[in-house]
């Protein structure tokens, strides 16, 4: 009785041990958010989807619980309101904590007091002789690039707002301009949806199609109104469908990318800007500009370079060339810079501008080789975003 007892004691006594254990090296993951944003940012680079794979709220509950920091005004920053200023203050931590682990003492009373509060921060005497390795360099161009590309986050463009008729109800509108209102009802079930003007039906079949439809009017002078119809599509790829009426029929006037609620713009000359995603390199999207033919149907305007405003951080050295000419002159970018895509005709090329202004071109292959050298843009640029 007395071995058994013995022997449960062992057991008991190994397995506080084990779990002891356990709990001292989790405890550092645990904390990494009271500790460090990073906790490895002077051994790690850092990438731009390390930081959107942050738990963005505990990050800020973890650096706002601090009694003597005053960075957060929680009545002024509340998350649901102005997230991205919490990213920004997530940024500035991340940044300076890469200085506050070799010890620099920090001008700003609000840095200062939050790394006071950390039991690791030993401010030294003469901060002046404090070097960064190279890991530590480029994590902090890294972020700073996280910063500005933050500070130009892109939004739509402003949209007109069109008559929007909600489905299975009766719109009464003169669409083919001889003076007689038109009898118009829109039906949607599961993917399909049906059209009827007067007594003519057409049907269609989409995504996620929204249940209300719009009449825009692309070009005042020609008396012709048109229909939108749209759909939120399987991921983001929102489209719209545009239709007119001849008055004897029923004629889809072309697809586009976007919603007739967001993303189209209307210059009432039968122009038209459509919000547009691009066919290669990644996702992303930018303003491509559309007319009414001559036949009234929709086309794109050709031979545009379409801007672009996507920044990137080059994670290799990257060749510009001067012009779209692969036999160009050109130069060479280092890694850690901070790259502009300014435009693309949305074909191969792309241009680009440095923040200092050096200005050229690059080209794609197969959706993702750059510059025909056979490597794939992930491997040179960070912050570029695939999705389905």
């Amino acid at each position: 009785m007395f071995k058994k007892k013995r022997f449960l004691l062992l057991v008991f006594f190994c397995f506080a041990i084990f779990s002891l254990t356990l709990y001292s090296e989790a405890k550092p993951q645990d904390l990494s958010y009271k500790q460090f944003i990073f906790p490895e940012s002077h051994l790690k680079k850092i990438f731009v989807n390390d930081f959107w794979n942050l738990d963005y709220r505990k990050a800020y509950f973890e650096i706002s619980r601090t009694k003597q920091n005053e960075i957060f005004d929680r009545k002024k920053y509340r998350l649901d309101l102005d997230r991205v200023q919490v990213w920004f203050e997530i940024f500035r931590i991340a940044r300076n904590e890469i200085f506050a682990r070799k010890g620099y003492k920090f001008e700003s009373k609000k840095l200062r007091d939050y790394f006071c509060s950390k039991k690791w921060y030993k401010p030294v005497p003469d901060d002046s002789s404090i070097k960064l390795n190279e890991t530590e360099e480029y994590n902090i161009s890294l972020i700073k690039f996280c910063e500005y590309r933050l500070k130009r986050k892109l939004i739509y463009p402003k949209n007109t707002h069109p008559k929007t008729f909600k489905k299975e109800k009766v719109a009464l509108i003169d669409l083919d301009g001889d003076g007689i209102k038109d009898s118009i009802t829109f039906n949607t079930e599961y993917r399909n949806y049906q059209l009827t003007i007067n007594d003519i039906t057409i049907n269609g079949r989409g995504d996620s199609i929204i249940d209300s439809f719009a009449v825009v009017d692309i070009d005042n002078r020609d008396n012709i109104k048109e229909i939108v119809i749209s759909d939120l599509g399987p991921s983001d790829d929102d489209q719209s469908t545009f239709f007119y009426y001849t008055g004897t029929e029923i004629k889809q006037i072309g697809k586009t990318y976007s919603l007739f609620y967001r993303g189209i713009t209307f210059d009432g000359w039968g122009g038209l800007i459509i919000r547009t995603r691009g066919d290669f390199l990644q996702t992303w999207f930018f303003d491509i500009p559309y007319r009414l033919s001559s036949d009234h149907l929709l086309e794109k305007i050709p031979d545009q370079i379409y801007k672009t405003g996507c920044s990137l951080f080059l994670k290799q050295p990257l060749k510009i060339y001067n012009d779209r000419d692969e036999k160009s002159n050109f130069v060479i970018l280092e890694p850690t810079t901070t790259i502009m895509i300014t435009g693309t005709d949305n074909e191969k090329w792309c241009s680009v501008k440095t923040l200092d202004g050096i200005k050229g071109w690059f080209f794609v292959e197969k959706y993702y080789f750059i510059n025909g050298t056979g490597v794939e843009a992930y491997n040179i640029f960070d912050g570029l975003s695939y999705a389905d």
